[in-house]
């Protein structure tokens, strides 16, 4: 199970829910809000749809996005308690995406 969640590939949203754009966490910076519309923007643009509350394929691509921060941050030499907070997160969204499925 863990190797097809590693591999699996969602394609677009094709949910029908609110756009997550209009529900941001209000913790968020104004540059970290900023960067994430960004993304969104891009996502969109590529995918041909908004991201949306409700996508099933949310629950597969979290632990992969997880798993390519806790990397990337590792390749980029980061701060080592930047790179465990990161593991801890992956560890955290892996057994919610299994428990999810």
């Amino acid at each position: 199970m863990t190797v097809d969640l590693a591999t699996h590939d969602c394609g677009p949203c094709d949910t029908d829910g609110p756009a997550v754009r209009d529900h941001l966490p209000a913790t968020l910076t104004p540059e970290g809000r900023a960067f994430i519309l960004t993304r969104l923007d891009h996502g969109e643009a590529h995918y041909g749809a908004p991201l949306r509350i409700g996508w099933p394929g949310a629950v597969i691509e979290s632990p992969q996005e997880s798993a390519d921060l806790t990397v990337y941050l590792r390749a980029a030499n980061a701060p080592a308690d930047l790179i465990d907070r990161a593991a801890a997160l992956h560890n955290d969204v892996l057994r919610w995406a299994q428990g999810a499925r």
